[in-house]
């Protein structure tokens, strides 16, 4: 078996026994791609009212959640590995709070208190490039180092927190200077 999973793997393994990252895991990677392009042209069709858009993604990411449990006990949950109950898992998960967050902001447009998020959606990109060239954990920890010591276990919790203020603020000055990175 060993050998079998080598050739699946171009013969390098991250781990002794498997490889979360091998050409069989590009399988389910691409069957999670394929769910959130469903989502995305679900979302996207102008012909489906928003609160049948809202029922469709909430029945979709039930029956998804629901497979995935009974099938969990012959074939586990495994994240390490992407088993297929795993993408059925996570897919489901990503329906039920997708369609929760729609109705929420785009039906009922209850929208005032999602600008911090708003702030780090505009420039997903443009952040995600900037925390592979930007150390921001080392500006929070120069920042409030002295008071993360004073914090205990609790310090690490104050500096991720300085990462992610850093991060926002990052991303709101390239709003306001209009910078955004698209694909």
């Amino acid at each position: 078996m060993h050998g079998l999973t080598n050739i699946f793997c171009l013969g390098k393994l991250i781990y002794k026994t498997y490889d979360p990252e091998g050409i069989l895991c590009i399988i389910s990677a691409i069957s999670v791609t394929l769910m959130g392009t469903f989502a995305g042209v679900l979302l996207r069709d102008r012909s489906i009212n928003s609160n049948k858009k809202t029922i469709i993604l909430i029945i979709s990411g039930a029956s998804l959640v629901l497979i995935a449990l009974v099938l969990s006990p012959v074939y586990p949950i495994i994240k390490k590995i992407w088993t297929v109950p795993f993408n059925l898992l996570s897919s489901g998960i990503s329906f039920l709070l997708l369609a929760t967050f729609y109705y929420i902001i785009d039906v009922k447009s209850w929208d005032k208190w999602i600008f911090f998020f708003k702030v780090i959606g505009m420039n997903s990109i443009t952040i995600y490039l900037g925390t592979q060239l930007i150390d921001f954990w080392h500006t929070s920890e120069f920042l409030l180092g002295s008071v993360a010591g004073l914090l205990g276990n609790f310090g690490e919790v104050l500096i991720i927190v300085g990462v992610i203020s850093i991060e926002w603020i990052f991303c709101s000055i390239c709003i306001k200077t209009k910078i955004f990175l698209r694909v």
